[in-house]
C-alpha cells in the first residue's frame, strides 16, 4: 500500500531528476558523534540568512534524518478521524521540539491554520515517496518507491514571501523501517506492524519569530504512463478525463501560522 506525499491522503513527491543529488539518511536514530555532521548528507544548500538549519547540524540532539523518520511515524500513526490531512487539522499530534509541515494531494491546493510554539523547529517536506506493506519483500518496496520518485520534481518552499532553495542536499532516502499502524489508518491497511520505505525532501527551519507567518510549499509530478484505468474497457479508447503522459500536476499547501509571544503583527514585510 503506498502513501502519496505531495501528502495529504498519501506520501508521493520526490527526487528531481534534473541535477539533484540523492542524499541517504543515517541509520535510524544515529548521528555522527565524532564530528557532529551527517555523514551521508551533502550540505549543498546555500540558504543564506533564511533560517535554514544546515543538514549536518543536530536538532534537539538528533540529526535531521531522525526527524524525517519521526515525521513518517507521525503521519502514519494517526487514525483517519484524527488525521491532520482529512480533518484539515494542522495541530494534530504536533508536540515535541519539531513541528511538521507537509504538502497535500497532487492536483489540489490545501489550506491550514497552525499555531507553532516559539521554541519549536519547523520541518518542511514539499514532497516525497513512500510505500508500506506487512508482508511484501523490502526489495519490492524500495524499487516501487524509487520508481515513483523519478516522476516528482520541482520542490518549492516560500516563507513569508522569500523563496527557500530546495536541492539535492535536502533529499533524504531512509532505510526501510517498521511502523505500527493503528486501526482505521489512513491507508486502509491492517493494523499492526508494517515495513515502510520512504524518501523525500526535508528542510528544517530554525524556530520562527513570534507573530504571523505564511509558508507555502509545492511540488510537481509528471504523469508517467497510461494506466489500465485510463482506458474504456468497452471501446478500448482513452477516457475523457485522461491526463496525457508528461503533463505536470501541481500540489500546494498554504500554512497560515501564528507563533505566540509577540504582538501578532505580520513577520513578513
Amino acid at each position: 500500500m503506498k502513501k502519496r506525499i505531495a501528502m495529504s491522503v498519501a506520501l508521493v513527491a520526490a527526487l528531481s531528476m534534473v541535477g539533484s543529488t540523492a542524499v541517504f539518511a543515517q541509520d535510524d536514530e544515529v548521528g555522527s558523534a565524532e564530528d557532529d555532521t551527517c555523514l551521508y548528507c551533502l550540505d549543498l544548500l546555500d540558504a543564506g540568512d533564511l533560517g535554514v538549519v544546515p543538514m549536518g547540524e543536530l536538532v534537539a540532539g538528533e540529526p535531521i534524518s531522525h526527524w524525517a523518520r519521526q515525521l513518517d511515524r507521525w503521519f502514519a500513526s494517526m487514525p483517519f478521524d484524527e488525521h491532520y490531512g482529512p480533518q484539515n487539522d494542522c495541530q494534530a499530534s504536533q508536540g515535541g521540539p519539531v513541528f511538521n509541515l507537509m504538502n497535500g494531494q497532487f492536483g489540489t491546493t490545501s489550506h491550514y491554520e497552525c499555531e507553532i510554539q516559539p521554541d519549536q523547529y519547523v520541518l518542511i517536506t514539499p514532497g516525497g515517496s513512500g510505500n508500506g506493506s506487512p508482508d511484501r519483500p523490502v526489495e519490492e518496496l524500495v524499487a516501487q518507491t524509487l520508481n515513483e520518485a523519478m516522476f516528482i520534481t520541482n520542490p518549492r518552499i516560500n516563507v513569508d514571501g522569500r523563496d527557500i532553495p530546495v536541492g539535492g542536499s535536502a533529499w533524504i532516502m531512509d532505510d526501510p523501517f517498521t511502523l505500527d499502524l493503528p486501526e482505521d489508518n489512513l491507508f486502509g491497511m491492517p493494523a499492526g506492524e508494517s515495513t515502510w520505505q520512504t524518501m523525500g525532501w526535508f528542510v528544517m527551519l530554525e524556530p520562527l519569530a513570534p507573530g504571523k507567518h505564511t509558508i507555502v510549499i509545492s511540488d510537481d509530478v509528471l504523469e508517467p504512463a497510461v494506466a489500465p484505468g485510463d482506458i474504456d474497457p468497452q471501446t478500448g479508447t482513452l477516457n475523457e478525463g485522461f491526463v496525457p503522459v508528461g503533463t505536470t500536476i501541481d500540489a500546494t499547501a498554504v500554512f497560515d501560522i501564528t507563533v505566540p509571544g509577540g504582538d501578532d503583527e505580520a513577520a513578513a514585510e
